[in-house]
């Protein structure tokens, strides 16, 4: 998450060394009458992880998974001694690289799988889910990960707020996830119909798009919904990857905002300056179209003067 408050308690910090106006901080106008706006972005880009919170329902199916394995297979000659619980992590993380499956679920398996002292087979991609293997395990994982999301998934309703607001104002509502297939968890969050373009991971391998912080998925994304990189506000936290992935796009205006709803440090709010964010959002209810299609106005004014005097 991020945490930034400027002077005047707003909750919204701009990029510093980002104005014009050098030595002066950029004031926001919380109400501005939109259509008095000159320039008005047409696109507004997040990250799938930014919307809907994804780890905390992976940690939990993992866990579920593994408990049950536990329960069913025991751990009869399947448990390493203390002593080689050093080596153990070492093995089973290059193990779990061999999973074809996306990195997330490495982790919460591999934690679970040390504090247990489990060391299995490494096993084959051909191995069924729930089969007594590391293959078997992330499978079932993933199986049962696939079953919880249709059910839905705990999302940030700020955010998705402020998105529905910004496409009745006129934008195009554009998502990302490049780990896989983000529809059944958007249906299963009843949200799907808010995004005009998504961008999974089929698309970028079909495409052949670099990963974050390369910006070719933005740049896909921006290309589907008609509009230029100029033209977009992009809606990105820390964890997403998106900061820098956006300012490499040339994105009109970048904003860093809370993941999942934590707060950002001070060194963490500076992080995202620097990796790309013109301005640091403490919470996301800070937000809103006015005060984004108005820092979006004033950061497109300086982007036409140092085109026009850099």
């Amino acid at each position: 998450g991020f945490f930034s408050m400027d002077d005047d308690g707003s909750g919204l910090s701009p990029r510093s060394g980002t104005s014009s106006n050098k030595g002066s901080s950029r004031s926001i106008d919380q109400s501005p009458e939109l259509e008095h706006a000159k320039f008005k972005p047409r696109a507004v880009i997040v990250d799938l992880d930014d919307v809907v919170q994804i780890d905390p329902v992976i940690a939990r199916c993992v866990n579920e998974t593994f408990q049950e394995f536990l329960n069913q297979k025991g751990k009869d000659n399947e448990t390493s001694t203390v002593e080689d619980n050093g080596n153990l992590e070492a093995v089973l993380q290059a193990q779990l690289l061999e999973v074809d499956v996306p990195h997330r679920f490495h982790e919460p398996l591999l934690k679970l799988l040390v504090q247990d002292g489990v060391t299995i087979p490494l096993g084959t991609r051909d191995d069924q889910p729930g089969a007594s293997t590391v293959h078997g395990l992330v499978k079932a994982s993933m199986q049962h990960f696939n079953e919880v999301v249709l059910k839905g998934v705990p999302h940030d309703q700020n955010l998705v707020t402020i998105l529905w607001d910004m496409k009745r104002q006129g934008c195009s509502v554009g998502i990302l996830w490049e780990e896989g297939d983000p529809q059944s968890i958007l249906s299963g969050t009843g949200i799907s119909k808010l995004f005009d373009v998504v961008l999974d991971q089929d698309i970028k391998n079909t495409f052949g798009l670099d990963s974050k912080p390369a910006p070719d998925a933005i740049l896909k994304l921006c290309t589907d919904m008609a509009v230029s990189p100029y033209e977009t506000i992009g809606l990105f936290s820390l964890e997403s990857g998106g900061l820098p992935a956006a300012r490499n796009g040339y994105v009109g205006l970048v904003v860093a905002i809370p993941h999942n709803g934590v707060p950002l440090s001070a060194d963490q709010s500076q992080q995202a300056s620097k990796l790309g964010a013109d301005v640091v959002a403490e919470e996301v209810s800070t937000l809103d179209p006015a005060s984004l299609f108005k820092l979006y106005e004033n950061r497109v004014k300086e982007y036409s003067w140092m085109l026009s005097f850099d």
